[in-house]
């Protein structure tokens, strides 16, 4: 009886797991078709090799069936056989699909890649393209057409699929340069002639092409006729001169070199201007150089307290510090669990008679700056073994040692 229930525990067990088994194998199948396709077929090979004399009887105790049931039998192995084949067959589905996955992705992966060699060849076309094109707008701006030559440079613009446009931006600069070039020409002439007011409209004009790569010489230009034209101006470069520079104007007019043009207009306008300042400057940079010298003693005194203040700081951070640490001190020399002195414990017990006998009932102690009172009352055997209260006071340094016995009773 107890043979046979235990029979039927393993045989539930080995259903259960077998069931998991197969669970899984088809569940992972279209995943991982390999392990479905060796469970189905091995559960095959093994459903054939019942029937061969030799090794039946192995085979039906591995998978568990009765050798004597009769149609019982029979139904598991048919079982056993249906369940191989639905394995081999979802194992095969599941591959086919792998198969079928990888193909169009395959597939894919090539026409992206053809796709990205087709855009290859058409950008270096486009680019190609550009290039001609801008060597037709050169020829245009040759001719003098500049109309003709920003219509053909916006349509090598356009062109589809172009990525290098650094030509068209070479020679929209060159072009902008020759301008500003031909500009700044006209002006000179027209500043010579001591037309400057209609010189500055045309250098204004050249400030404004687009595109143009060197416009520092336009601008320096354009801050000469200032200085020769605009008082303010011509005021604000007196306030930025140095010290030397402007005491060689005032004491013997040499003129700074950034207020020479070399146009003997210019330079004329600009003399008249600078010395009807000189004399008002001196007033105006004398009073500029008293607010420095009190922006540096105001600031030097800023630093100063700001020194002070940050020296008081950590002072006062070092006295907590210390503080802290001789209150650590203290502390440690003092049970954390009873509140007796360590020091003057030890020092009791060994002058008692009976040290096992000690009973600490209470400590107190009075800070005396370098040192410590420290008073302790406890109970302990006398010499004649009675337990008696006794207390005693003594002195203490700040590492926790006796240095002195005050009092002591009894």
């Amino acid at each position: 009886m107890i043979d046979r229930d235990i029979r039927e525990s393993n045989g539930r067990k080995y259903l259960i797991g077998f069931s998991i088994l197969i669970l899984l194998a088809l569940l992972t199948s279209q995943s991982f078709p390999k392990p479905s396709a060796w469970l189905g077929q091995i559960l095959l090979i093994l459903c054939v090799t019942t029937f061969i004399p030799v090794i039946k009887q192995h085979v039906r105790r591995l998978l568990h069936i009765d050798e004597d049931n009769g149609w019982r039998t029979k139904l598991k192995l048919g079982v056993f056989a249906f369940i191989g084949i639905i394995l081999f067959s979802a194992s095969l589905i599941g591959s086919s699909r792998i198969a079928e996955a990888t193909r169009v992705a395959e597939e894919k992966s090539a026409e992206e890649a053809a796709r990205k060699v087709e855009l290859e060849r058409l950008t270096k076309k486009a680019n190609e393209r550009v290039v001609s094109v801008v060597k037709t707008a050169e020829l245009y701006w040759q001719y003098k057409n500049i109309a003709k030559v920003e219509e053909t440079l916006d349509s090598a613009s356009n062109i589809p699929n172009a990525t290098n446009f650094q030509p068209i931006q070479e020679l929209r600069t060159r072009i902008a340069d020759a301008q500003v070039k031909s500009l700044v020409l006209e002006a000179t002439g027209l500043i010579k002639a001591g037309k400057v007011d209609k010189g500055r409209e045309i250098v204004l004009t050249a400030l404004s092409i687009p595109h143009a790569s060197s416009v520092s010489y336009v601008k320096k230009l354009d801050d000469h006729i200032l200085n020769a034209t605009d008082p303010k101006h011509n005021r604000d470069l007196l306030m930025k001169l140095s010290d030397k520079e402007f005491q060689a104007l005032q004491k013997n007019g040499i003129m700074p070199q950034q207020f020479i043009s070399g146009y003997q207009e210019l330079d004329t306008r600009i003399a008249i201007l600078t010395k009807a300042h000189v004399e008002d400057i001196v007033a105006e940079r004398k009073k500029r150089e008293q607010e420095r010298i009190e922006q540096q003693r105001l600031a030097a005194i800023a630093a100063k307290k700001a020194m002070e203040e940050r020296k008081a700081r950590e002072a006062a951070e070092a006295i907590v510090k210390l503080k802290n640490a001789r209150a650590k001190k203290i502390k440690e020399g003092f049970s954390s669990w009873d509140g007796s002195h360590r020091g003057l414990t030890e020092w009791i017990k060994e002058s008692m008679n009976d040290p096992s006998s000690y009973d600490h009932a209470k400590t107190v102690y009075w800070d005396r700056t370098d040192h410590l009172i420290v008073q302790t009352t406890f109970r302990g055997k006398n010499g004649f073994g009675a337990l008696v209260l006794s207390r005693i006071k003594a002195k203490v340094d700040l590492n926790g040692n006796v240095i002195e016995v005050l009092e002591q009773e009894p």
